[in-house]
């Protein structure tokens, strides 16, 4: 049997990952993922009071299967919030905030891509070891498989990496030594 690609070990590794927080849902493959009940979960367990389920996103006649559309209003919502908590909370400049991969919200929810979806959960891993809960976060890391721990250290360092690196922050620089 072939090696797992890199996408696919990073999927099990979030799996690994996602098993050690109690989820409304059990989570056996990264396609449980395509209507962000799970990362909303992680997330709510992250900053509660920022991540609050609304009545339509905790209502069981959301989690159709079928219906794909809702998924993808479900996972806007997600992202949103995710993107808007690096700005207001972890206080990263939206300049910082722009240049984060931006998943395919809609492969998500109608095919539940794997690429697409791995983009989402590196997002909230991110946020997850940022924010100030994240002794929780960090000890559920460190008690998984040393692979799955440097899958997840992969995939946190490629969003910090983007978060600290802007286009904008290096114009302001040199247009302060021109001056």
């Amino acid at each position: 049997m072939p090696p797992p690609s890199s996408d696919e070990a990073q999927a099990v590794a979030f799996v690994a990952w996602l098993s050690t927080f109690a989820l409304s849902r059990p989570v056996s493959s990264i396609s449980d993922l395509n209507d962000g009940y799970a990362l909303y979960d992680v997330l709510e367990t992250v900053d509660p009071e920022y991540f609050k389920k609304t009545s339509s996103s905790a209502s069981p006649a959301l989690q159709v299967a079928d219906n794909w559309p809702l998924r993808f209003t479900s996972l806007k919502r997600l992202f949103r919030l995710i993107t808007q908590y690096f700005i207001e909370v972890l206080r990263h400049p939206a300049s910082n905030v722009s240049a984060l991969e931006v998943p395919d919200l809609q492969k998500v929810a109608r095919e539940g891509d794997m690429k697409e979806t791995l983009a989402l959960c590196r997002l909230c891993i991110a946020i997850a070891v940022m924010s100030g809960s994240n002794q929780q976060v960090i000890s559920g890391i460190q008690g998984l498989e040393e692979s799955h721990q440097q899958r997840l250290m992969e995939a946190i360092a490629s969003v910090m990496s983007k978060l600290e690196h802007s286009p904008a922050e290096n114009d302001a620089d040199t247009t302060q030594m021109t001056e």
